[in-house]
């Protein structure tokens, strides 16, 4: 709380006193013989005057709204109002007979009976001071207090006449205002971005914080004579100028532009701008990011990305180039393997006939290695229009091709309700096509037991195809979505290892993802998304 030397501006002069209260008459009380001789002197007018004076004062100090006490020169409270009573929430009786200082915070009587005593004897002057009194339920009260001396009729001071004026608001307003100054100061100081506060029109530099300083390369005294355009090329005025026109109060972003450092290099920064009441005037705030490394590694990334689209099309344009122009050799020598075969099977010696063998095998192996070689690389280029489809459509229509394969294994397949989903329909068959026929292939001794369901998340759908086959180890669970990746041997189970890339590939193309979850000797679950679109 405020010292005895915290002054309040435009109070009274130092040299304020009252003089002692002229005694209270009563006419009433006078006899009519001393009336008659007061009459003769012509002093019964002025008595009167004297008598209305004096209920004026009393009046105005007993019930007007300032609160006023009057105190000796020990500080003992001789006279308080009903304005301080209320002020300090006790009765005039508690407070008339004691010391003024039992009222004022523990931490400021000490100073406040010292200045006291200066005041009388003339050592300090009476401006205007704060100080902070306790009402009696101990809550506090900041006044802002006036004196005036009291005076005998030699002139010599007797005693202090105060006013108080509660200024606990006005006190808490500006304690906020300096806590949020202190708060913006220190946020404004803090921010890791260069932060300027320009002048709206000229665009003179105003205030910048320590980043902007450490950024550009200028002492703080220096920006004070800069204005914007000794950062910024001034070709670009007519885009900043139009920015400019439509910054508010609330955080705008300007883009990205070319600023020059003191040492005359240029990088980019993100701008973001407001305006800002700076003293009488608006002003404009501008953060600047500095983004010149994010810019180039975006430009990097894009760059890397197009080599990227470029190399999977050739990839892609090899593959099917490959496995289409392989075909018809690789026919011609699986048909003559197997003309060996029947031609010349058990003519020769054992040896021969498992050399051939040998060969008609690896054809046909590598007959379906280029088929779904094939396969594979005609999923994004062959691709239909994402349309809407029907998932219970596509999944019966995969049944039906698993026909054999279901019947063979007795097989049982059910399903939930499918949605309709924005599907290559045709790829959608060959989806549910291979992780069903996955299902039958990898089985137990028991008959296979599948079950398709979907469920609605949060912007897709979410399908699952459940199975109670052999199960997959933990650790495997990544690496069977990898092209040509096997797990068992070709003997135990056939294939080509390309089924379940293929399947990833489809469920990519649609913007979906694919996982699986097992338990070795339980079965596993494939999960696959397609997102929500609308038709």
């Amino acid at each position: 709380m405020a010292s005895s030397d915290n002054k309040v501006s435009g109070g009274a002069p130092s040299h304020a006193s009252i003089t002692p209260d002229t005694p209270a008459v009563t006419l009433d009380c006078l006899s009519d013989s001393t009336w008659l001789q007061l009459k003769a002197l012509g002093l019964d007018q002025t008595l009167q005057q004297i008598h209305e004076s004096e209920r004026r004062f009393r009046r105005l100090f007993e019930f007007g709204p300032v609160a006023f006490h009057e105190l000796d020169q020990e500080g003992i409270v001789r006279r308080v109002n009903e304005a301080e009573c209320r002020l300090l929430g006790v009765e005039a009786g508690s407070i008339i007979g004691r010391s003024v200082f039992e009222f004022i915070s523990l931490g400021e009587q000490s100073q406040s009976r010292e200045a006291f005593k200066r005041k009388l004897s003339g050592q300090q002057p009476l401006t205007p001071f704060l100080r902070e009194y306790v009402r009696r339920d101990g809550t506090r009260v900041v006044v802002e207090i006036h004196d005036a001396l009291i005076r005998d009729q030699s002139g010599a001071a007797i005693g202090i006449y105060s006013a108080l004026l509660d200024v606990t608001g006005k006190e808490e307003a500006q304690r906020a205002l300096k806590d949020s100054e202190n708060r913006y100061r220190a946020l404004f100081e803090g921010l890791p971005s260069p932060v300027f506060v320009c002048d709206s029109e000229s665009l003179r530099f105003l205030a910048v914080n320590e980043a902007a300083v450490l950024q550009y390369g200028y002492a703080s005294e220096e920006f004070h004579s800069m204005t914007l355009w000794d950062i910024q090329p001034r070709e670009n005025l007519p885009a900043l100028l139009q920015n400019l026109g439509r910054t508010g109060s609330a955080l705008d972003r300007f883009g990205v532009w070319k600023h020059r450092k003191k040492d005359g290099t240029f990088f980019q920064v993100d701008i973001t701008s407001c305006a800002v009441p700076y003293g009488d005037q608006t002003a404009t705030l501008f953060v600047a990011s500095d983004v010149t490394e994010l810019k180039q590694a975006e430009a990097e990334l894009a760059r890397k990305a197009k080599e990227l689209a470029r190399s999977n099309a050739e990839l892609e344009q090899f593959a099917y180039v490959a496995s289409h122009d392989l075909q018809e050799p690789l026919r011609m020598v699986s048909s003559y393997t197997q003309l060996l075969a029947r031609r010349y099977g058990g003519q020769l010696d054992a040896d021969a006939d498992e050399f051939i063998g040998f060969a008609v095998d690896g054809a046909a192996r590598m007959q379906n290695l280029i088929h779904d070689l094939l396969a594979f690389s005609r999923v994004t280029t062959k691709g239909h229009e994402l349309k809407p489809a029907d998932a219970e459509a596509a999944l019966s229509q995969a049944l039906l091709n698993l026909k054999a394969a279901v019947e063979d294994s007795d097989a049982a397949v059910t399903s939930d309700p499918l949605p309709r989903v924005m599907a290559d329909s045709g790829q959608l068959v060959q989806l549910f096509q291979n992780l069903v026929g996955n299902a039958i292939k990898f089985r137990r001794e028991e008959p296979p037991r599948i079950h398709v369901s979907a469920e609605q998340g949060t912007g897709e759908f979410v399908f699952s195809v459940r199975d109670n086959g052999i199960g997959i180890q933990p650790q495997h669970l990544e690496r069977i979505f990898v092209i040509f990746q096997r797990l068992h041997a070709g003997a135990e189970f056939p294939g080509t290892g390309i089924g379940l890339a293929l399947c990833k590939k489809i469920v990519e193309r649609h913007g979906g993802r694919l996982w699986a979850s097992s338990e070795p000797g339980a079965g596993s679950v494939f999960y696959f998304t397609i997102p929500i679109k609308d038709h």
